[in-house]
């Protein structure tokens, strides 16, 4: 099978290296992968609470600077825009969270494009980073298959954890599996490019996202649109 190669073409931001070779620290990345990815509501318990448009853009703007509130867009659904709260406390205390919301049309069009773009930017990065722990995860399975990177998403399940990080945080459209034995490559929004990819091929492209077009390399690397990298800010 021909290896997808973009050799020579695209900027690499840091050397070559492999910092994940044991399944102790891997899985501690993917914990901390799998808390980031945007199942934002979850652990918020209180009721969402209304507030005035003028109130919520204040609040969005307060986000931008450095306060123990922070805000994020969660979204949109039946004319009304989302936010959480999330209170960070100085001292020990549980971290406490809060969704607020206002109307659509309560809010100026040019805060809502802001509020749009900011999520899109942070669910691509966050997309990139999933494809680098899924990546330190095939690395891992290639360290007992002669350095060659699996065929299909499945092998990788005592790597992984969960399928349930192979939904992209973009991804409206495709439902996580429970589990790895109702798992479908259908459930997935990333897909193996080339499959048995050798480790050596360091700029051949073994995973792709369906949704942002993110593409993952041999050497653990992945090409966000702007540069090649192992951690996407």
């Amino acid at each position: 099978m021909t290896t997808v190669s973009l050799r020579n073409k695209l900027p690499l931001e840091t050397p070559l290296r492999w910092p994940f070779r044991s399944v102790v620290n891997l899985q501690a990345m993917l914990c901390l992968v799998l808390a980031i990815v945007p199942a934002m509501v979850t652990g918020c318990t209180s009721r969402p609470r209304h507030v005035s448009g003028p109130q919520l853009e204040r609040m969005y703007g307060a986000s931008k600077m450095q306060s123990l509130d922070w805000y994020g867009y969660v979204g949109e659904t039946n004319g009304a825009v989302y936010l959480l709260r999330r209170h960070l406390p100085l001292l020990g205390s549980k971290v406490r969270e809060q969704i607020f919301f206002a109307e659509t049309n309560s809010l100026p069009s040019e805060t809502l494009r802001e509020m749009r773009a900011d999520r899109d930017k942070s669910q691509s990065a966050q997309c990139g980073n999933i494809m680098v722990a899924i990546g330190n995860a095939a690395w891992v399975w290639a360290g007992e298959h002669d350095d060659r990177l699996p065929s299909e998403l499945h092998a990788m399940a005592d790597e992984l954890i969960t399928p349930k990080m192979l939904i992209c945080p973009a991804d409206r459209f495709r439902q996580p599996a429970a589990d790895w034995s109702s798992f479908k490559p259908a459930q997935s929004s990333y897909v193996i490019v080339t499959p048995n990819l050798h480790l050596s091929e360091t700029n051949g492209v073994f995973l792709r996202c369906q949704i942002h077009g993110h593409l993952g390399y041999a050497d653990d690397t992945v090409f966000d649109g702007q540069k090649r990298r192992r951690k996407i800010p």
